[in-house]
């Protein structure tokens, strides 16, 4: 008895949590979707403080030990992976551990990043393996100190070193054989896959049911569209998927193949199927193995179905069968012709059931010409025995299909191989003629295929071979030729055949009948089509209506600009002179009559002369602003760090008399203007450092991340923060949110900010809580 095995369905989370390597599965942000029962152990963390939280959070830098770079040094692996789709080893790095007493435990760390990719490339995951190696480099640094003082070595110690090497080499050893593990399963997989895609677009249905309810799990597609119809499967048992069996013995078969472990071979067997969903039983014929299905340890947890729908064969032999109790009643002309064709009817029955028996097995024993070719060559990688046999039974494998099989050159075979290959699109067959040399002599013979070629993916997504399913129908189209030809005879003697006339009128009537629904049907479908093309023409109509309102907007909008540009213009000629008139005159003013005048007089002068000082940065700062639009932007290959050292250099004064501390990430290069990209840091730094809080020193941190096409800025401070209602109004023109005698300003940086991150495509938003600090976040496309 041939015993039917499926792959075994691993529980993948629970196989790596398990592994004894400590590996973290990371986000491409870094966050902590799975971790290892062994890293758990060696970070000293709860498996709780780790699941889905953001990696450089849990494990931070000790900001006390200034020459510790664990933080730095894994984002730049990080982002090396992310970048170039690579794997990087990093072979010693020094990264401490918080302690739950707030203290940090030196660590010395191999670690191992790696990218995981799904089916269409697109990186989903990252492998963070890591190996503690501190006992080793303390002990190589206390052999150094020894060697470098020429102390003698202890032999006790010699032996403990020697050792502490062997365990280390077995860690790694084990990590190796760890990680040949992993790639295993992924070949495995692969493997699983290959096969899967057999089984789900082979021509003949397929299904796997599990559990004395015989649940199904799974359906492939030719099942689904022959024997299914349109009602549910997966996850339901037999008895819910097909109610409409009760009583005709399957799942009474079912139940029987489940309990005894014995397969189940139906020949023809009559099913009556509500196949249409429309309350009516239809008879469906069927040739099928119910096959059970073991696990690991060979207990039975499931039935495997392979059916075929031979309903329209079955239908197709009694009417010969009919035709046959015709002839017999006919002339002595046709007995001849009758008994023949009874005898050729039932040789043909004969020979397709000794086929059919042989459909009891998978692959190998598979009751279909199976094949898989790799490469654009189409080199056997696997053929089972209906395709060694149905090609005389000669080798195969590892030779490519035009030296396997020569003799279909100019058939057309080899160049449909060749499209499916490069389109990816399968290819189905139906009863394509060919020449073969089924017997290896030399001979060709004629033979009819029902076929489909489909193309094989690997994990990349990239084709790498063709899957052939394929049946050899070559009798059943020479039966059905004869039948064709048979009932052409017949039809030909019109008075011995009147009645069978009269049926085939029948028929035409109802096919006339037949077309005349579906006319009428047509007809319904281009009424639907027209007021179809009415909506779509309102719509089309609506499209113009915005289009006009936006071309509308835009003339407003390039009206409002001129008259922002002439106010600028104004400001720059018409009002900038007088009020240097009236600072000349006021300081005149003062130096001739200084020591005429009262306190309160000399006050007065100074505070009119801050005033001038005052509209005179306001008027520059509205200037600039108006031509921030009419400004061409000369961009070029940009340093942002170069950009947010010249920005901290103008700031020098106020970032020592504040005592400010800047940090930030590794910065990109983007292709901006360098000087709006210094007067972006400045602003933002300026606002940090200008609205901090009184009781601590200012902390400031530049932070940045990769996105899919643009750079996300962050600039965050522990300052005073702002309210929620007030997260808009920051970025509008002249819009302050203090009095000038508690912080000084314009309010035009941030607007000023935003309206040039704008002209690169990007965005300027601000995320704050009153006294908690500010972040404030910019985006910049990638040219």
């Amino acid at each position: 008895m041939n015993r039917f095995n499926t792959l075994p369905e691993l529980n993948f989370q629970r196989f790596f949590e398990s592994l004894s390597g400590a590996y973290l599965v990371l986000t491409p942000e870094f966050i902590i979707k799975a971790v290892t029962d062994a890293y758990v152990k060696i970070s000293r963390k709860n498996k709780d403080e780790l699941i889905d939280r953001y990696l450089f959070e849990v494990f931070p830098n000790n900001v006390d030990d200034a020459n510790v770079n664990g933080v730095k040094d894994l984002k730049i692996s990080f982002n090396k992976v992310l970048k170039e789709k690579v794997s990087h080893f990093m072979d010693i790095v020094k990264y401490e551990i918080p302690l739950p007493n707030g203290k940090f435990e030196e660590k010395y760390w191999k670690k191992e990043n790696s990218p995981i990719f799904n089916k269409n490339g697109e990186l989903l995951y990252i492998i963070h393996k890591i190996e503690d190696i501190t006992e080793f480099v303390m002990l190589k640094e206390k052999e150094n100190v020894k060697k470098s003082n020429n102390l003698v070595k202890d032999s006790s110690l010699f032996t403990d070193e020697l050792r502490l090497n062997r365990e280390t080499e077995q860690q790694l050893d084990i990590s190796v054989k760890q990680d040949e593990i992993l790639n295993k399963i992924v070949e495995l997989n692969a493997e699983k896959n290959k096969f899967s895609l057999l089984f789900t677009n082979a021509p003949v249905a397929i299904t796997f049911s599990i559990g004395k309810d015989h649940v199904f799990e799974f359906a492939n597609n030719f099942y689904k569209e022959v024997v299914l119809g349109d009602r549910p499967i997966i996850g339901l048992t037999l008895r819910e998927t097909y109610p409409e069996l009760e009583g005709q013995g399957i799942f009474e078969i079912y139940d029987e193949v489940y309990n005894s472990g014995i397969p189940f071979i139906g020949k023809e067997y009559l099913v009556k199927i509500d196949q249409k969903r429309t309350g009516i039983l239809e008879d469906c014929y069927f040739d099928f193995i119910y096959q059970p299905i073991f696990d690991d340890n060979n207990q039975i947890e499931g039935v495997g179905t392979f059916a075929f729908n031979i309903t329209e064969q079955v239908i197709a032999r009694k009417h010969v069968e009919q035709l046959n109790k015709d002839l017999l009643a006919s002339k002595s002309k046709y007995k001849q012709l009758s008994q023949s064709l009874e005898i050729e009817v039932h040789n043909r029955t004969k020979e397709l059931k000794a086929e059919k028996e042989k459909l009891i097995s998978l692959l190998t024993d598979a009751p279909a010409v199976i094949g898989i070719f790799n490469g654009p060559n189409h080199v056997f990688e696997f053929a089972n025995n209906n395709f060694w046999k149905a090609l005389g039974k000669r080798d195969l494998v590892g030779k490519t299909i035009k030296e396997a099989i020569p003799e279909i050159s100019g058939q057309g075979f080899y160049e449909k191989l060749d499209e499916v290959y490069t389109t990816g699109k399968p290819f189905i067959g139906k009863e394509i003629y060919s020449r073969v040399d089924k017997k290896n002599n030399g001979q060709a013979e004629d033979v009819y295929w029902d076929f489909v070629y489909q193309p094989i993916y690997d994990k990349d997504n990239k084709i790498t071979g063709i899957s052939d399913f394929a049946f050899d129908i070559t009798e059943q189209v020479i039966a059905r030729q004869k039948v064709e030809k048979l009932n052409k005879e017949l039809s030909e003697s019109e008075n011995r055949y009147r009645t069978l006339s009269e049926e085939l009128e029948i028929k035409v009537g109802q096919r006339t009948e037949e077309l005349s629904q579906s006319n009428q049907e047509l007809k319904i479908s281009y009424e639907e089509l027209r007021n179809q093309n009415e909506n779509l023409a309102l719509l089309q109509e609506a499209l113009l209506n915005r289009q006009e309102d936006l071309v509308a907007k835009e003339i407003e909008l390039n009206r409002s600009n001129q008259s922002l540009n002439q106010f600028a213009n104004m400001a720059s000629h018409d009002l900038k002179e007088p009020l240097r008139m009236v600072k000349q005159y006021v300081q005149l003013l003062a130096k001739r009559y200084k020591n005429n005048l009262d306190a309160d007089a000399n006050d007065f002068i100074g505070y009119a002369v801050d005033g001038v000082d005052r509209m005179e940065h306001l008027i520059k700062s509205i200037l600039g602003y108006a031509k921030l639009n009419k400004m061409g932007i000369p961009a070029e290959i940009t340093l942002c760090q170069v950009a947010l050292d010249k920005a901290k250099m103008n700031l020098t004064v106020a970032i020592e008399e504040s005592g400010a501390k800047i940090t930030n990430d590794e910065l990109p290069s983007l292709h901006v203007n360098s000087v709006q990209l210094t007067q972006i840091f400045q602003n933002l730094l300026s606002n940090a450092i200008k609205y901090r809080s009184k009781d601590i020193p200012a902390k400031i941190n530049i932070g940045v991340e990769k996105k899919e096409r643009y750079w996300s800025f962050c600039v965050s401070d522990n300052g005073i923060g702002i309210k929620p209602e007030d997260f808009e109004r920051i970025f509008q023109p002249f819009q302050r949110l203090h009095s000038n005698s508690e912080y000084e300003g314009i309010g035009l940086g941030l607007s000023f900010c935003k309206r040039t991150i704008e002209q690169y495509g990007g965005d300027m938003w601000v995320e704050s809580e009153s006294g908690k600090g500010t972040t404030v976040f910019f985006t910049i496309m990638e040219i």
